[in-house]
């Protein structure tokens, strides 16, 4: 099998036409199919079927276009990565990471770990969850720190911390005067309630959580990011719940929060797609991001 064969095969596989396949690699259509047709008799396997007038991709085509657009990414990815090491760079690291944790303890550990190894190159993408993991395994991030589990069983995670969410008010709202500032979920059922969009799996943990408790939040408005839920709640335009961690780090910024007695919980860990496709840049940050989560949220 040369690499040739596994590009042609590809872009069938992608256009499911021949001949527009053909075109796009500046081949001749005969050209095309005798590459296809040797690497079928190679692997003793048929790849293309065809039904009436248009061509179909057998189970074994299907088998081998997840492989292989794995291993063409892979070695896309090498060259970069060697690129990089020629032109002084010891890392370079794609990462994808939920808007509330960009905004809360994120900047703490990339200050921390560039200190102790200088050197790398950062890409960080503010994606939802269900986007994060698109992303890995479409190979445009090489990390994803989100919220598990993961709905996807061919993906790799681990737990770096659980934390409660918490109910951030308006300044003197009435929910400040309760008794250690705790309460249950029907002392606000009926407050204009802002949640986040689609996409995110807090906006799941949240809706869970109201239905288990009998209730139906008042949803007025669906947001995207924390910042923004933040900034109108402190404008008085509702209420929200948010991770106790965006109003922690990386230093106090929402002062006006209650506490519930019966708290949602969601858990934060890492994603990656198998090990035998990740780099040692991803292995190294997974190990620090368990040190650093340990010393932040479990001492």
């Amino acid at each position: 099998m040369e690499l040739r064969q596994i590009e042609y095969f590809l872009e069938v596989a992608r256009c499911l036409k021949f001949t527009q396949a053909a075109n796009n690699l500046y081949v001749s259509q005969s050209t095309l199919s005798e590459q296809i047709s040797k690497l079928e008799q190679e692997l003793e396997c048929q790849f293309f079927e065809r039904k009436g007038k248009r061509i179909h991709l057998t189970d074994e085509g299907i088998f081998l276009r997840d492989r292989c657009e794995h291993i063409i990414k892979y070695l896309n990815d090498t060259i970069i990565s060697l690129q990089s090491i020629s032109e002084g760079l010891k890392y370079k690291i794609n990462i994808g990471v939920l808007p509330t944790i960009a905004l809360s303890w994120l900047p703490l550990f990339v200050a921390e770990f560039s200190g102790k190894l200088r050197g790398i190159q950062w890409s960080i993408k503010e994606e939802g969850s269900a986007k994060i993991e698109v992303s890995l395994k479409n190979y445009e991030i090489d990390l994803g720190i989100t919220t598990l589990p993961s709905k996807d069983p061919s993906l790799s995670s681990t737990i770096l911390y659980e934390e409660e969410l918490v109910l951030i008010v308006p300044e003197q709202h009435r929910l400040m005067s309760l008794p250690n500032r705790c309460c249950d979920f029907v002392d606000f059922k009926d407050e204009p309630f802002i949640i986040y969009e689609k996409g995110f799996q807090l906006r799941e943990i949240i809706l869970n959580s109201f239905f288990k408790a009998g209730y139906k939040p008042n949803i007025i408005m669906e947001v995207e990011r924390t910042e923004s839920i933040k900034s109108l709640v402190e404008s008085g335009c509702g209420v929200a719940l948010v991770p106790k961690t965006c109003v922690n780090y990386p230093k106090p910024s929402h002062p006006h929060y209650v506490t519930l007695s019966s708290s949602p919980v969601r858990t934060v860990g890492i994603l990656t797609r198998h090990k035998d496709f990740n780099f040692l840049a991803v292995d190294t940050i997974t190990s620090h991001l368990l040190k650093f989560s340990y010393d932040i949220f479990t001492k």
